[in-house]
């Protein structure tokens, strides 16, 4: 009886061994050049570690892996080589998709990550999804999407579709038509989802004002300020989730002065208190430090020309204590006093006289 026991843990032990041995650690593009031909030849259980660099690829998943950068999210991009494709298209379960920037699926119901029917219990965390038709989309059960920053994505953030049980934590959705998109084929399954200390703007509407309050209500030399430095700042709130996370508070806070200003329903005045002024300054001068630390990327006139603008609005929001919000706005230099078409519509008409 020893003998056997002996034997059947050996050769348990043996097992283990091979099974351990045969879970390897792949490097891209050490091992192989790319992420898809690392996909291929892996055996279910692999992990695929990437190394920064920009990746144009299409990736379809169809083994059990782990996929993650090995620097993360902001020095790791794949970006479609076909747009109208997904850029990771999930076909199995347990699959963990980590630390990548993911971009260019722009077709129509394409999503920079894509979970078939069959990828359930897959994990989704710590990637920047932006520029996408849809950031992530769902169609399977049980999965962790976590830690995520889907911005600009032209529809939503995350589409649900015919999917239940998910937990959905810690996500930043912004910039797009939905923040998280509920499919017709979802159904009643919405109810099941677990969504938590997500930060979603969630409203066409939402953009629409703040795009017409820009666009219609600031001086020309500001808005043309404004698309002229908009990129630089647009990569420092990708690479700074606390940062995007602020602006969403800042965003939603301020949008019923917004609705107000504008004359909408739901419209509310806000008045300016030393909080309310407090809380926009130390978000500036975080932005700042930001700015300054990035000042080799984005060039460093740039940079002090962008600084010098928000020392000018720091400034102005520090007079601004006891005034409500319209009457801030409208006694500031921003403020455009002849009401006119946006900009954008005249300088698109510039370009065709």
């Amino acid at each position: 009886m020893k003998v056997k026991a002996v034997l059947i843990l050996f050769c348990l032990g043996t097992c283990l061994a091979i099974s351990a041995s045969a879970q390897q650690v792949i490097y891209v593009p050490d091992d192989y050049l790319t992420i898809q031909e690392a996909v291929n030849l892996a055996g279910s259980g692999d992990t695929i570690m990437v190394r920064e660099g920009i990746y144009f690829e299409n990736v379809k998943v169809n083994k059990n892996l782990v996929i993650k950068s090995e620097k993360g999210a902001e020095s790791t991009i794949v970006e479609a080589a076909d747009a109208d494709d997904y850029v990771f298209e999930i076909k199995v379960g347990y699959v963990e998709i980590n630390g990548f920037t993911i971009k260019g699926a722009l077709g129509d119901k394409k999503s920079g990550i894509y979970l078939r029917s069959a990828a359930n219990d897959c994990q989704i965390i710590n990637n920047i999804c932006l520029d996408n038709y849809c950031g992530i989309g769902l169609a399977s059960n049980y999965n962790q999407i976590e830690g995520n920053i889907c911005q600009s994505n032209s529809k939503s953030g995350i589409v649900l579709a015919s999917s239940f049980g998910n937990k959905i934590v810690n996500n930043i959705c912004l910039g797009s038509e939905y923040g998280i998109g509920i499919s017709e084929k979802q159904g009643t399954c919405a109810i099941e989802q677990v969504i938590h200390q997500s930060k979603i703007a969630n409203s066409q509407e939402t953009l629409s004002l703040i795009r017409k309050f820009r666009d219609g209500n600031l001086k020309r030399e500001y808005v043309e300020l404004y698309y002229e430095y908009s990129p630089d700042l647009k990569r420092i709130l990708i690479k700074e989730p606390d940062l995007a996370i602020e602006v969403f508070k800042l965003m939603t806070k301020y949008l019923p002065a917004i609705r107000y200003l504008l004359n909408r329903e739901n419209g509310t005045e806000i008045e300016m208190t030393q909080n309310e002024i407090e809380e926009i300054i130390s978000f500036t001068e975080k932005l700042k430090g930001k700015i300054n630390e990035e000042k080799l990327t984005i060039g460093v006139k740039r940079s002090q020309e962008i600084s010098s603008l928000l020392k000018e609005f720091k400034e102005e929001i520090s007079l601004s204590e006891g005034k409500k919000f319209s009457q801030m706005f409208r006694s500031s230099p921003y403020f455009a006093l002849t009401k006119t078409k946006s900009w954008r519509i005249q300088n698109n008409q510039a370009r065709h006289n």
